[in-house]
């Protein structure tokens, strides 16, 4: 019952409200005019026979949260991942057939699904862009995990390749307008590694690193990218550093 979310500005942080009779919330993604997208609700649920679990919503000017919108009033869960400038919303919603990626073209509008790739049983749409792009992870029965990314204007995924490994395991977390992708993949070692897309092409970011900083055993996770395509990563530092053992890097490109 302890998570809540919450919104930070340069000097300030406020706590964002959950509606009554519901205990917890994630802020999961903010554009530029200030609306902010999540889920209420997300390991407890206090108004039975309602179904236990997240349900998508928005904060407009920090207000009560407003749930977005789902396939049936009987199936109100999912998460909403992201948002873009133009207040386009990029998630996942419950239905008959199993989590689906979800799109909604405003806050006000009915959600949109997409079929999951051959094959797959939940998928969900981690980011959007601002040309519309929608970028996730699908995940199979054998436990298989793909990113994919769904271009604007088409109807199904595309799935994006794995690095090499014993069980191939991939998530898309984010993407810029030009549509490259970054996210994290099993590497042959076991380890989780940081990566990015260009054109389906997969990239191990620990292979590109210029000045590593000494401390950065490797980047496990590339969790955002910005317009000028600077990255922002999860990393493992060396063991020295323990009980220390993740850090944030920021990865900017070099001519």
């Amino acid at each position: 019952h302890d998570r809540r979310p919450r919104v930070w500005g340069q000097l300030t942080t406020q706590q964002l409200p959950v509606p009554p009779g519901y205990f917890s919330g994630i802020a999961r993604a903010v554009n530029a005019g200030g609306v902010i997208v999540g889920t209420f609700s997300d390991y407890d649920d206090a108004i039975p026979p309602e179904p236990e679990g997240s349900r998508p919503c928005f904060w407009a000017n920090s207000a009560a949260p407003v749930a977005l919108l789902a396939t049936t009033p009987a199936s109100p869960l999912g998460i909403a991942f992201a948002i873009n400038g133009a207040g386009v919303i990029a998630g996942s919603i419950a239905t008959a057939s199993g989590i689906m990626i979800a799109r909604w073209a405003s806050a006000a509008a009915a959600v949109e699904t997409f079929p999951h790739p051959p094959g797959a049983l939940a998928s969900e749409a981690r980011a959007i862009n601002d040309v519309g792009d929608l970028a996730g992870r699908t995940g199979f029965a054998n436990g298989e995990s793909r990113g994919f990314i769904l271009r604007a204007g088409t109807a199904v995924p595309s799935l994006l390749p794995a690095l090499a490994a014993p069980a191939p395991y991939a998530e898309a977390l984010a993407l810029d307008s030009s549509g490259v992708v970054v996210g994290h993949s099993t590497a042959a070692n076991g380890e989780r590694h940081a990566v990015a897309w260009n054109d389906s092409a997969i990239v191990d970011l620990n292979s590109r690193l210029a000045n590593r900083d000494q401390r950065i055993a490797y980047l496990e996770s590339a969790v955002a990218i910005n317009e000028n395509g600077q990255l922002a990563c999860y990393a493992a530092l060396g063991p020295a550093l323990a009980p220390r053992t993740y850090g944030l890097a920021i990865l900017t490109p070099q001519d």
